[in-house]
């Protein structure tokens, strides 16, 4: 059992920040929008979230104790479950690393990113970004009123001599 508490662990939280976005959606979607949300439904989408990981990870922990009790007949180590085990955490690591480089928040910085930085650090609360299948790499600084104020080249913000 010892030997896949790990991958159990990280495929909980998985499962349970998952679950956790869909139940904050369809609340955001179907009952309470865009208004500000009661403090209870806060504490109830965390303690959801609690519930889901425990849950979920004493049920992988229970399957990973009943195929341990299947093997007590014997007296050595499985190698066999350890490689399993190894290759199991590895894989949702590598999972949880390629989902958090592919929404940008490991890796160099987006274009928009990049935009907004720029923007911010000019004095600018506003930027934006023409869209990416228009072949135009430009960043845009928006003043109070929504005029654009100060235009930069994407590839001057990359090398930061803006």
């Amino acid at each position: 059992m010892l030997i896949f508490a790990v991958p159990a662990l990280i495929a909980s939280g998985i499962v349970s920040i998952a679950l956790f976005g869909i139940f904050a959606g369809a609340l955001w979607l179907f009952v309470l929008g865009d208004n500000p949300w009661p403090e209870a439904v806060g504490t109830g989408l965390v303690s959801i979230l609690a519930l889901v990981f425990l849950a979920s990870w004493a049920g992988l922990l229970t399957l990973a104790y009943r195929a341990g009790q299947r093997q007590e007949s014997y007296p050595a180590l499985n190698r066999v479950h350890l490689a399993l085990s190894a290759a199991a955490t590895l894989l949702l690591l590598l999972l949880v690393v390629t989902h958090q480089f592919s929404v940008g928040n490991l890796g160099p910085p987006t274009d928009s990113a990049l935009c907004s930085d720029a923007c911010r650090a000019e004095g600018f609360t506003s930027s934006g970004t023409p869209p990416k299948n228009s072949g135009e790499l430009s960043c845009s600084c928006f003043d109070a009123q929504g005029n654009e104020a100060l235009k930069f080249s994407i590839k001057r913000l990359r090398a930061k001599t803006y």
